[in-house]
């Protein structure tokens, strides 16, 4: 009899690609699965044969895990900077500033000061336990019959941002004694968003800097962690041919703290000033940005540049599904086909890092609330790589694009770091199944 397994799918971003990957094929075929959803996506795309409860929680459910989980990241606000910069964006600080209650009562931010009182090191003491088990259980209440389900096993796929349901599934799990396993779909996720306060039995992380964030920033247990890779990735590294395509990736970033559109184009007049016109640049925004308005608005900015042109799988995906198995392999293909990689900051960087490119980053902020700062500064999972092989920091445009020019010229490369994404030798699909078989008969 095969194993009953549920999928929690904690947000719906990025879940596109997991259901059409080759690894919710397999489990699919070898478990009984179920799938749980529980916040809506009507972009979804499953098939009839696919088992799925759809929990539609109340919006002010919602938001009220929201609040724990911005409560959290304030509290742990000195304990990891990405999480000092992320409550400085969504209360909208400047970094001139200092972040505490005065601040927030000086740019008049009531958000700001209702997590600086409830974060205080007394009434926290009080009331935060408290706020975690309510966040945690207030979606089950109104879904009493699920708690009665039997499973053998379960995995929770967190995608794209926390939305407080890794805890509420963590705890249900944890009430049922039911074995479970945490796949994390992104490299930042567990420095950049907020704290997990109910631990899975193991937790599934990219590489080494990932399982030193589970460490330091969520106090799992080194045994509690496996380094897997990216599931995303299928493809293994491979020796850098001079005989790439010689266009240069220019990678957006989601949330933008500099001119991206006048950058790109400035560096178009740089390749061209130093005889280089022939260079492509192929120019791929953050989906963030998927709009027809906004790429029609691109289209025209970039119309007279001959050598500039925007990667046609963000075209073909106007505000249509993104995130799915096709475009990541796509996207694979054009870093393998690169000569090189450019960006502020995005995941594409790191994964084209892996792929053994060489990367030529911007990192300071030109606009909004850390204007004239390092980012790289401002983000963990930024500063655990900056010392790799390959990867070139630029603090200004005009090192910017020399750095560009110097190594479009020459393209040979030092070994791969592979602590952000570990290599591995074997199908993700394989791995899993092997680990889920050893988890549930233990």
């Amino acid at each position: 009899m095969k194993l009953k397994i549920a999928v929690y799918v904690s947000h719906p971003r990025l879940e596109n690609i997991f259901f059409e990957s080759n690894i919710f094929s397999e489990i699919k075929e070898k478990y009984d699965l179920t799938v749980v959803r529980f916040l809506e996506n009507k972009k979804i795309y499953l098939d009839s044969n696919t088992k799925v409860i759809d929990f539609h929680i109340p919006n002010l459910i919602c938001k009220w895990q929201k609040f724990v989980l911005d409560l959290e990241t304030f509290r742990a606000r000195k304990k990891n900077v990405s999480f000092a910069s992320r409550i400085r964006l969504i209360t909208n600080l400047q970094f001139k500033y200092d972040l505490n209650i005065f601040s927030f009562l000086k740019i008049k931010n009531k958000y700001g000061v209702l997590l600086s009182i409830f974060g205080s090191k007394f009434l926290y003491f009080v009331f935060g336990p408290f706020f975690r088990l309510t966040s945690d259980l207030l979606p089950f209440i109104f879904f009493p019959n699920f708690y009665f389900k039997n499973f053998d096993f379960a995995i929770t796929f967190s995608g794209g941002n926390f939305s407080g349901m890794e805890n509420s599934v963590g705890r249900f799990l944890k009430y049922r004694n039911i074995k479970n396993v945490l796949l994390i779909d992104n490299w930042d996720n567990l420095s950049s968003k907020s704290k997990l306060w109910i631990r899975p039995n193991k937790i599934l992380v990219w590489g080494q800097n990932m399982k030193n964030d589970a460490i330091q920033i969520h106090n799992f247990k080194e045994e509690e962690i496996l380094i897997t890779g990216s599931y995303r990735i299928a493809k293994l590294p491979e020796p850098i041919s001079n005989n790439s395509v010689r266009f240069i990736y220019f990678v957006g970033s989601g949330l933008q703290h500099s001119y991206e559109i006048e950058i790109l184009i400035n560096l178009a007049l740089y390749l061209d000033k130093f005889g280089h016109k022939r260079i492509k640049i192929v120019y791929r925004p953050h989906p963030y940005y998927l709009r027809k308005n906004t790429i029609e608005y691109l289209r025209v900015q970039i119309s007279n540049f001959e050598n500039i042109e925007i990667d046609e799988d963000i075209l073909n995906k106007i505000n249509g599904v993104f995130y799915s198995e096709k475009s990541i392999r796509k996207l694979e293909s054009k870093i393998a086909d690169s000569a090189m990689v450019a960006g502020m900051h995005s995941t594409v960087i790191v994964e084209a890092l892996y792929f053994g490119k060489k990367v030529v980053a911007y990192s300071t902020a030109e606009h909004g609330i850390f204007l004239g700062q390092n980012l790289w500064d401002m983000y963990t999972h930024l500063n655990q790589i900056r010392g790799f092989n390959n990867l070139y920091e630029t603090r200004t445009r005009s090192e910017f694009f020399k750095q560009i020019l110097l190594n479009i010229e020459n393209i040979s490369t030092e070994p791969v770091d592979f602590s952000a994404i570990a290599l591995r030798n074997e199908s993700f699909s394989k791995l899993f199944i092997n680990l889920v078989d050893e988890l549930a008969t233990t």
